[in-house]
């Protein structure tokens, strides 16, 4: 590479760490003036990629890798985007050829082991995963995304103490971050101590009050405890803090399904679903606009709670073919399978019957009258204040 052009990409890529927006714009200029050269190219994929333009990131990496194949910096963009994608396989494959370059060989250690980890559920084979992260943070121990990655693999294998010890270097290196006080708090719910668990995730929003996962986790928490109320003041403060994040409304809508088998909320006309629930699943459906996981995942739930079958179906299907290496679309594939099949089975039915078997293979038949609880109509107060932008913070 000419002195002059390895100069212009080294300033690009360092311009990519304080104003990502410049360094695309500047890029793609470079790239038209240049548009055989596979280094500039795998630098414009980098700059898409941290945009979170997964599309144009992939086009630009195919093309350097077209121009030069095996390309180390085009392969780990190549390779990032389809583990986001979900194609789990071919990312693995495309981030072993970055592992062959020095220049990418640690960031490829790093991603690498998200791929890896998930496709290791199946086998339970966690090691490997591991080991790259280990050896990823020889390179860069100052990384704190890389620490808490590793921590989530721990607690996942229930491997508590070291995941515990993990999050105390986390702490040290970023003290006003929630995360590692949140998986403390998961990894002693998932051990019964629900009492720990309550104490880390109030540690967890005193160290960062704007924390919408830490009001989650503790959502989920009370939900267990049959705290309805807790539970749903807890989710809806977070989705206030952070109303866009797809997987915050499934959780919402799970806490209310809970909420629903002994109670339904007051003011219903229907003898399928209150009111109050309906307006919730089409404020979700809002949230979820895009092609990713958390938003087709989400489509998925918001059509079942509706009894729409047809909806329901199509966006796990599609879901299947977006993501099919995930736990959840082996999940989903069961779910559907069993549906369909219980359908070819009973199609001298009548409609109300194959409406009701859809409902039912999903695990939502619900009472078909409405009950006024105190409780209830705590839920759809807190519902009404959320609506207002005027939920106050919890007192936990």
């Amino acid at each position: 590479m000419p002195k002059d052009l390895q100069d212009q990409v080294s300033g690009l890529k360092a311009l990519l760490d304080s104003d990502p927006g410049e360094a695309l714009r500047s890029a793609v200029v470079l790239s038209a003036a240049r548009p055989c050269d596979a280094e500039v190219h795998a630098l414009v994929a980098e700059c898409y990629l941290a945009a979170g333009d997964l599309e144009n990131a992939e086009q630009c990496a195919a093309r350097a890798l077209s121009l030069k194949p095996g390309h180390a910096a085009a392969s780990l963009v190549f390779g990032r985007v389809l583990a986001k994608r979900g194609s789990l396989q071919d990312s693995v494959a495309s981030l072993r050829k970055a592992l062959r370059s020095p220049r990418t060989r640690a960031s490829a250690h790093r991603h690498i082991a998200g791929p890896l980890f998930e496709l290791a559920r199946s086998k339970s084979e966690y090691r490997i995963a591991r080991n790259h992260l280990r050896t990823y943070l020889r390179h860069h121990p100052e990384e704190f995304g890389a620490w808490m990655d590793l921590a989530w693999q721990y607690y996942f294998c229930g491997r508590w103490d070291e995941c515990d010890e993990i999050c105390e270097k986390a702490k040290a290196l970023d003290p006003k971050s929630a995360r590692p006080y949140i998986m403390e708090g998961w990894s002693r719910q998932m051990q019964g101590l629900h009492a720990a668990a309550l104490s880390r995730f109030r540690e967890a929003v005193h160290v960062d009050p704007c924390s919408a996962l830490a009001y989650e986790r503790m959502g989920l928490l009370k939900h267990i405890l049959n705290d309805y109320a807790g539970a749903v003041e807890c989710i809806l403060y977070s989705l206030q803090l952070n109303p866009t994040r797809p997987d915050t409304w499934g959780k919402f809508l799970h806490v209310l399904d809970g909420a629903m088998h002994r109670m339904l909320f007051p003011g219903s006309d229907s003898a399928d679903m209150p009111d109050l629930v309906k307006e919730i699943c089409e404020v979700a459906l809002a949230y979820a606009g895009d092609a990713s996981h958390g938003s087709v995942k989400l489509r998925y739930d918001v059509y079942k709670h509706l009894g729409d079958e047809q909806a329901a179906l199509t966006e796990g299907r599609r879901y299947i073919e977006l993501f099919p290496e995930t736990k959840s679309a082996a999940l989903m594939r069961h779910v559907i399978e069993g549906w369909e099949k219980r359908r070819e089975e009973s199609k001298a039915g009548d409609a109300e019957e194959g409406r009701q078997e859809f409902v039912a293979t999903l695990g939502h038949l619900l009472p078909a009258s409405p009950m006024q609880t105190e409780e209830a109509r705590e839920i759809e107060r807190l519902w009404r204040l959320f609506q207002d932008r005027g939920l106050p913070e919890p007192k936990l």
